[in-house]
């Protein structure tokens, strides 16, 4: 389990290495939001990761990490 902070409109990872190797590992991915309500459930979508492997491959091929 991983968790997110946000900024305005936008989420971070608290543990950007950690995700990276969950992702890489992972047939399915599930994201949970909490909601300010209680009485409202909470949001939950499941995703595939596949072709993350790939992209991050071609990303870090572009912009090798420092």
């Amino acid at each position: 389990k991983d968790e997110f902070y946000t900024a305005k409109r936008s989420a971070f990872a608290r543990d950007g290495k950690a995700l990276v190797a969950a992702l890489l590992k992972a047939k399915t991915i599930s994201a949970t939001s909490p909601h300010p309500n209680p009485k409202t459930p909470k949001v939950v979508d499941t995703f595939s990761p596949k072709g993350f492997a790939k992209a991050y491959e071609a990303i870090n091929k572009a912009c090798p990490p420092k």
